[in-house]
């Protein structure tokens, strides 16, 4: 009886951390740092809103995004990562929670896929639902 109880407190707690873990990105994975927006060519608007370069010392007038394995937050939103799921080919879906920084929209939840191609990260937004304004 003793054993089958120890086995069953080892499930629940395996399974616990396996459930926290799918809310979070691994402890080295390559997206987890701060990136800075690609300046655009002239003419063609100032950022790509989608298309980061990993920060150095030398970029002083830096957009970023700072990842974390826990979220993202950015120089308008802090967002808590609710799901996240490997992608195939690399990368993430991620699910969100934000909180606006700046705005009028106090907070809201999304869709967002980040992968990295050629050192670049790449963000992709799927759909967004309003909260509390």
């Amino acid at each position: 009886m003793r054993k089958m109880l120890m086995a069953a407190v080892a499930a629940v707690l395996s399974f616990a951390s396996t459930v926290r873990a799918a809310d979070t990105l691994p402890k080295a994975d390559p997206l987890i740092g701060t990136w800075c927006f690609i300046k655009k060519e002239k003419g063609e608007g100032y950022y790509d809103p989608n298309l980061y370069a990993r920060k150095t010392n030398d970029d002083d007038d830096c957009t970023f995004l700072t990842i974390t394995r826990d979220g993202y937050n950015s120089h308008s939103v802090e967002c808590v990562f609710t799901r996240v799921k490997r992608r195939r080919g690399g990368g993430y879906a991620t699910h969100v929670s934000c909180d606006r920084i700046h705005g009028s929209v106090v907070s809201f939840e999304q869709d967002v896929e980040f992968w990295i191609v050629n050192k670049m990260l790449r963000n992709q937004f799927r759909h967004l639902k309003d909260g509390a304004q």
